[in-house]
């Protein structure tokens, strides 16, 4: 893990850890894709479509201690965009990002590890 902010001498250093951080996390993503994009979808369809224990609008309150962001693509085909919005709009502790022009894999295209960091890191919508 990244360990408290104190440990950071400047901001440079701390965004370095982070970009790290991120991109041993990709590195993961892209080891889970081993298969192709085929058997992600398909694993992603089967925990999207399971019987959960709960829905997401049991969560009256944050159940975390941190914040919470929703990215979703607004050309999303797996993923329903009207969906994401009405969770995002019933539970305002969300913080919600649709990105114009985007698919369900957008989190791959360039750049875009970027911006999910500093939005994670900033604050910024």
């Amino acid at each position: 893990m990244l360990g408290s902010l104190e440990q950071f001498s400047n901001v440079e250093s701390f965004w370095d850890d982070i970009q790290h951080y991120f991109t041993s996390s990709f590195n993961a993503a892209k080891k889970a894709r081993q298969q192709g994009d085929f058997e992600s979808i398909y694993s992603d369809m089967n925990i999207a479509f399971a019987n959960w224990e709960f829905g997401p609008m049991d969560l009256a309150t944050n159940p975390i201690d941190g914040s919470v962001h929703l990215w979703q693509g607004a050309e999303d085909l797996i993923v329903s965009v009207s969906l994401s919005r009405y969770i995002s709009q019933k539970l305002p502790w969300i913080q919600y990002h649709e990105l114009q022009n985007a698919g369900h894999l957008f989190p791959l295209a360039d750049g875009m590890t970027d911006i999910i960091v500093k939005a994670l890191v900033t604050g910024d919508q």
